[in-house]
């Protein structure tokens, strides 16, 4: 499985695990497969996790370290956690303030409804 890039697209991912792509997209939203890592044209999927998730890669076991030499340990589960992790950003603006840009008392006025009747001949 290794002659596939660190990165691999739907059609690929598809083909590795012989879904199709409803059942791909069952699997995701039951949380069995991992997140698009990237969107483009075609989605992304880090192949070692896509792996992983079939059940076909398992994590190296970890080697015995002297504690003292290693003081950071690493969970290779959450770091492609994290790098599958959608990317938040600020929440849209919901117009503007309108108090806030019109100078004065700080409040804004009350519209007035005008109503002009061309039909009659006040003038």
């Amino acid at each position: 499985m290794n002659d596939y890039p660190p990165r691999i697209t739907t059609s690929e991912v598809l083909q590795i695990a012989r879904y199709g792509v409803k059942k791909l997209w069952k699997q995701r939203r039951a949380g069995l497969m991992p997140a698009p890592v990237d969107r483009g044209r075609e989605d992304l999927f880090d192949r070692d996790a896509v792996l992983k998730a079939l059940g076909m890669l398992q994590d190296a076991a970890p080697t015995a370290v002297d504690v003292d030499d290693d003081p950071w340990s690493v969970n290779p589960d959450a770091i492609r956690q994290a790098a599958a992790r959608n990317v938040r950003h600020a929440p849209a603006s919901q117009g503007r303030n309108v108090s806030r840009v019109l100078p004065g008392a700080g409040k804004a006025t009350t519209p007035r409804l005008v109503v002009s009747n061309p039909a009659s001949d006040r003038r």
